[in-house]
């Protein structure tokens, strides 16, 4: 699943779904925060990016790490090469923890949207103080 699809890498084409996802899981989650009259209009809609995003990014980092043993296996890797790599592969350890932190704070907010708790029905919940 990782390494190849019908003799090509899967990296390039697992890369596209974190593209999409993780902008509209920003937008989403911000106008969840910010506009109180479309919460129950997306809030399926924020659950499922919230998910969705950090799962694509997890599965484009490991079809990269395969896409990057099948380069080395090959020897195909030059020198300057297996730096950017690492380079690469640090920004998708980053890119992996910032989606899953605002997912944490999508799911906690819908929580206290849900709960009735303060702040509910105000853009958001600092906004009120």
């Amino acid at each position: 699943m990782f390494e190849e699809i019908l003799g090509l890498p899967t990296h390039p084409l697992w890369v596209h779904a974190p593209v999409v996802l993780v902008p509209s899981l920003i937008v989403v989650a911000v106008g969840y925060a910010l506009l109180p009259f479309a919460r129950n209009r997306v809030d399926w809609a924020l659950a499922g990016l919230a998910v969705a995003a950090p799962l694509t990014v997890a599965v484009a980092r490991e079809s990269g790490e395969a896409f990057r043993r099948r380069l080395a296996e090959r020897g195909a890797l030059a020198p300057g090469l297996a730096e950017q790599l690492d380079a690469h592969a640090a920004y998708a350890r980053t890119l992996l923890l910032l989606p899953l932190a605002l997912a944490a704070t999508s799911f906690g907010l819908m929580q206290v949207e849900r709960s009735g708790g303060p702040g509910v029905g105000s853009p958001s919940l600092w906004w009120r103080y």
